[in-house]
């Protein structure tokens, strides 16, 4: 997702690749990745993998989900134990009807991002973890949004610096992770890039 503003043209699919260090923004409030099970939807090629991957998550207990069928296969690169589903999410949670994921990690595209997270948590184990990147007035403001947030509390992780999604020009609007499951809401953490 990308709102830079700088111009007209949006990116095939809302292909906007994570940056490293804000996925590793939201590492200390999720679980130990170790013998989790790992769902990234929305996968690109694997940005978000890569890091989780880095920071100890097993890969082959991670599902990357991509509607691009190159993206997807550029996540067999990072590990070839990692299975890359080549489909839309909403395919993959319908056909594939894989649940209990311990953990499910994703940058959803702007446009599907409040249908993305009702999806990814249905797809969760008891007591798992949604880490959504979103803008953050998606996740603190707007009416329309207010019944989603009702039923969908989450904690929230906010970004100090704003992403650079495109060609290195930073994002024009702030970004957090807003962390959904049993037990989240309310708890508010800002991380400072060094």
């Amino acid at each position: 997702m990308s709102s830079t503003g700088r111009s007209d043209v949006r990116q095939e699919d809302d292909f906007y690749e994570t940056p490293a260090w804000a996925v590793r923004a939201v590492l200390p409030r999720l679980p130990p990745l170790g013998g989790r099970r790992i769902l990234e939807p929305s996968a690109g090629r694997g940005a978000i993998v890569r890091v989780l991957v880095e920071a100890g998550a097993h890969p082959g207990d991670i599902v990357g989900v991509e509607i691009d069928s190159a993206r997807a296969g550029s996540l067999l690169t990072i590990d070839k134990r990692i299975v890359a589903c080549a489909c839309s999410f909403e395919t993959f949670a319908s056909e594939y009807a894989v649940r209990g994921f311990d953990l499910i990690v994703m940058n959803p595209p702007f446009i599907h991002a409040e249908a993305h997270i009702r999806l990814a948590r249905s797809l969760l184990a008891i007591g798992g973890t949604v880490a959504a990147l979103c803008r953050l007035a998606f996740l603190a403001e707007g009416m329309r949004r207010a019944t989603f947030r009702r039923d969908h509390p989450h904690d929230r992780v906010e970004l100090t610096r704003r992403p650079s999604f495109v060609g290195g020009k930073t994002d024009s609007c702030a970004y957090a992770w807003g962390l959904f499951g049993e037990g989240r809401g309310g708890r508010f953490w800002t991380h400072e890039e060094p």
